[in-house]
């Protein structure tokens, strides 16, 4: 496999994870996750920053789980990983 086939697959399998995500996305923040995430760059978390604007004393990390839970603060930090 050269390089770019193997960069895109990878960028394939990465992208089929995502998929699987974006529905648990939607439950939880009743937005689709297609307005934050690019097929190359990832998961906007500035844009996402911006939607949830916490208080200036808390971390949005701090914020989500407050405001959507635990099982939010999970899917968000695996969005950033992907």
């Amino acid at each position: 496999m050269t390089v770019p086939e193997n960069f895109l697959a990878t960028l394939g399998q990465r992208n089929a994870a995502v998929q699987r995500q974006a529905n648990r996305f939607r439950e939880l923040f009743g937005l689709p996750l297609s307005q934050f995430w690019h097929p190359f760059t990832g998961f906007d978390i500035v844009r996402f920053d911006d939607l949830i604007k916490p208080p200036r004393n808390q971390s949005l990390r701090t914020c989500i789980a407050a405001k959507y839970g635990k099982d939010a603060v999970q899917l968000i930090e695996s969005l950033i990983q992907a």
